[in-house]
């Protein structure tokens, strides 16, 4: 994930490694999916947002307390971008992402 270009023709081939991380719910993948979800070209805003969106997706559907944090990290902290995409979907009551149990 960390050595292959999420640009061009491989860029599907990225989006869907990415969820499939999210699938395989392992702590390794949790790492990968936070340097995807803080990935990204200011010049290319679409394509930024799309991985971005992903990898909080599959972030959430991990639902750990490790993939969590990492998402509240990332809605406090990151760039306009990254927070956007680490607070789409949150439960305004419980704060918690759609569909994530309270760890």
């Amino acid at each position: 994930m960390r050595n292959v270009d999420y640009r061009g023709v491989l860029r599907g081939v990225y989006l869907r490694a990415i969820e499939s991380l999210g699938a395989l719910r392992s702590e390794h993948a949790i790492e990968l999916l936070k340097d995807a979800l803080y990935r990204g070209d200011w010049w290319a805003p679409s394509r930024t947002r799309t991985l971005r969106r992903t990898a909080a997706v599959a972030l959430r559907h991990i639902g750990n307390r490790e993939a969590l944090q990492v998402l509240e990290e990332a809605a406090a902290g990151g760039s306009r971008g990254v927070r956007a995409a680490a607070r789409a979907k949150k439960d305004p009551v419980t704060g918690l992402a759609a569909g994530t149990r309270r760890p």
